[in-house]
C-alpha cells in the first residue's frame, strides 16, 4: 500500500506538533539523515530514503513519502508520535545559575512557575576581584516523560528565561561572560605542561531538572528597588547585594501575556541586549553595536516606508522620550562601525589607564545605548508610548 503525503502528514500529526520536536524524534527513529539544500532534509542518510521534509521559514511545510518508507515504519513513528509528542505535559523544573556583579541575597518567587534564591552557604564563594556572584533560578515548564522531548522544552524554557531575566535585571548575564576568569596555568610545583583554568561554581544537589521549585525555608526576601532601569552602572554599585527591580513580576506577566510573534520579537531583542554584555570586555565596538541592533529589531516590528534610519528614530521617539534628540548620533556611530569606517579608540589602540576624551566619549556613548536600548524595550513592553502616534504600536496582545 502506497503512502501518501497527506496520510503520512496526518499521522504524524504534523500540524499539532512541535516541529522541533518531531524533526529530532525523526533524527532519533532514522538514525541519520542529510540535508540535500537550504529546504530540504532527507531520512535515513542511506539508501533507500523514507522521508523527505521540507522546510518554509525554518519550520516543516511538507513531508514527501519516499520508497523507502513502508507501513511498518509509519505506523512505530505515529505510534512515538503520539506517545512522546502528543503525551499529556508533565511539570518539572529547570535549574540554571546566572551570574551578578554582587553577591545574591536572598529568596524572590513569581508565582508557581520562577524562583531566584542565594547559593546554599557550602556553595563556592566568588573571589574578591571577580564579578561573578551567583544566582540559583528555577523555572517550571511544561515538560514530557521521554528524555530527549523533555529535554528539548528544558532548554527552551531555560533560554527564554535566561534572556528575559537577563534583560529585566540590570548587570545580570549568563554563564558565558567574559569575566568568567580563563587562564593558561602551570600546575604548582610540578613540570607538567600547562593547562586551562576556570573559575565555575559546583553546586552541590543543584541538578538542572526537578519537579519542584525550592521553597523559601528561613531564607530572606530578596531585596527590590524601584527606577532601577533608570540608575547608571556606579549607583547600581552603590547596593551591597543584588536588587531585583520592584515591577520584575509584572513585566513577567507582560512578556506570557504577548502573542507568540511579539514574544519572539522581544526575545530578539533581549538577545542582543545580552550579547552586547558578553562582547563588552572583547569589543568595546561589537557591543556598542549589538546594543543598537536590540533597538533595531523592536523598531522594526512596526515598519515604516521611510528607511531603516527614521524606523530607528521613529521608535526612539515613541518609546524613549518624545524630544530627545540623540537618535541620528546613536544610528551614526552603529553604521560607521557596521560598515568599516571607524573602531571606538578602545579597540584600535592600546589605551591602557591614561586619559583620553576620545575614548572617554565613546563609553559614555556605548553607556547612552545600553541605557536606551534597556529602556526602550521595556517601554515596549509596557506598551509605554512617549508621544502621540500610530495607536497599533500599543495593540500587541
Amino acid at each position: 500500500m502506497t503512502i501518501t503525503q497527506a496520510e503520512i502528514e496526518q499521522r504524524l500529526h504534523l500540524s499539532e506538533v512541535d516541529h522541533a520536536e518531531l524533526a529530532t524524534l525523526l533524527s532519533f527513529e532514522f538514525g541519520s539523515s542529510a540535508t540535500l539544500d537550504d529546504r530540504r532534509v532527507v531520512y535515513p542518510n542511506a539508501t533507500p530514503r523514507a522521508l523527505l521534509v521540507e522546510y518554509s521559514g525554518g519550520k516543516i511545510w511538507r513531508i514527501l513519502p519516499q520508497p523507502g518508507l513502508d507501513n511498518e515504519t509509519a505506523l512505530n513513528l505515529e505510534r512515538r508520535v503520539q506517545q512522546e509528542l502528543l503525551a499529556p505535559p508533565v511539570r518539572k523544573v529547570g535549574r540554571f545559575i546566572l551570574y551578578s556583579p554582587k553577591p545574591a541575597l536572598g529568596y524572590w518567587a513569581h508565582g508557581d512557575h520562577l524562583v531566584l534564591r542565594q547559593p546554599p552557604p557550602a556553595a563556592p564563594q566568588a573571589r574578591p576581584w571577580s564579578e561573578l556572584h551567583p544566582l540559583l533560578c528555577e523555572v517550571a515548564y511544561q515538560g514530557a516523560a521521554e528524555h530527549m522531548t523533555d529535554m528539548h522544552r528544558r532548554d527552551r524554557a531555560v533560554r527564554h528565561t535566561k534572556l528575559l531575566l537577563t534583560l529585566l535585571i540590570p548587570g545580570l548575564a549568563d554563564h558565558w561572560d567574559p569575566s568568567a576568569r580563563t587562564a593558561w596555568v602551570l600546575p604548582t610545583g610540578t613540570d607538567r605542561e600547562s593547562v586551562c583554568m576556570q573559575q565555575i561554581h559546583l553546586i552541590k544537589d543543584f541538578d538542572a531538572v526537578g519537579d519542584e521549585l525550592a521553597e523559601q525555608a528561613d531564607l530572606p526576601a530578596a531585596p527590590t528597588a524601584d527606577n532601577l532601569y533608570e540608575a547608571k552602572p556606579w549607583e547600581l554599585a552603590h547596593h551591597e547585594t543584588l536588587v531585583l527591580p520592584t515591577t520584575l513580576g509584572a513585566d513577567i506577566d507582560r512578556f506570557h501575556a504577548l502573542d507568540r510573534p511579539s514574544r519572539r520579537e522581544f526575545l530578539r531583542a533581549s538577545f542582543w541586549h545580552h550579547q552586547a554584555r558578553l562582547l563588552h570586555h572583547r569589543s568595546l565596538s561589537a557591543s556598542y553595536q549589538a546594543l543598537v541592533q536590540s533597538i533595531e529589531v523592536l523598531a522594526a516590528a512596526t515598519p515604516t516606508p521611510d528607511g531603516a534610519r527614521k524606523q530607528f528614530k521613529a521608535f526612539l521617539r515613541d518609546y524613549i522620550h518624545g524630544d530627545w534628540d540623540g537618535a541620528d548620533d546613536l544610528y551614526g556611530l552603529r553604521s560607521r562601525i557596521v560598515h568599516g569606517n571607524t573602531l571606538m579608540l578602545a579597540d584600535e589602540e592600546g589605551l591602557g589607564f591614561h586619559p583620553n576624551p576620545r575614548a572617554s566619549d565613546e563609553r559614555n556613548r556605548h553607556l547612552m545605548a545600553e541605557q536606551v536600548s534597556r529602556a526602550g524595550a521595556i517601554n515596549w513592553l509596557r506598551g509605554l508610548k512617549t508621544s502621540t502616534g500610530d495607536p497599533s504600536h500599543q495593540s500587541r496582545k
